[in-house]
């Protein structure tokens, strides 16, 4: 067979446990539970800033959502009974075409596709 391949950790010593009186007896073990504790706390603290951020973005989104169901109603209220629109649409029915891409460009979607897009 072929020689195993030297192992890098097999030449490394041991680390040795440096003693010192600042950890030693109670308060030693107090100060090291402090710590510990310390930690924690920052990580906790740590995981709910990242929390907070995440329900901030989750409330923007929801409010574009609700948005664009808006739109979606204005859109599928101002159709006729026969599928069409009106005769022309009007500058306000444009604006808000114009909010709605720029939403979607927002969210990265630079083409979506539509029933009107896609077809029937």
């Amino acid at each position: 067979g072929a020689p195993a391949a030297p192992q890098a950790w097999a030449g490394v010593p041991p680390k040795q446990p440096v003693f010192s009186t600042s950890s030693a007896g109670i308060a030693g073990i107090m100060r090291q539970v402090s710590l510990e504790e310390s930690r924690a706390n920052a990580s906790v603290s740590e995981a709910f800033s990242d929390l907070s951020s995440l329900v901030d973005h989750a409330r923007e989104l929801v409010a574009l959502a609700t948005k664009m169901r808006g739109f979606e109603r204005k859109s599928t209220s101002a159709v006729g009974a026969d599928g069409r629109g009106g005769a022309s649409p009007s500058s306000e029915e444009a604006a808000a075409e114009a909010e709605l891409a720029d939403w979607l460009l927002t969210l990265g979607l630079t083409s979506p596709v539509t029933k009107e897009s896609a077809g029937s």
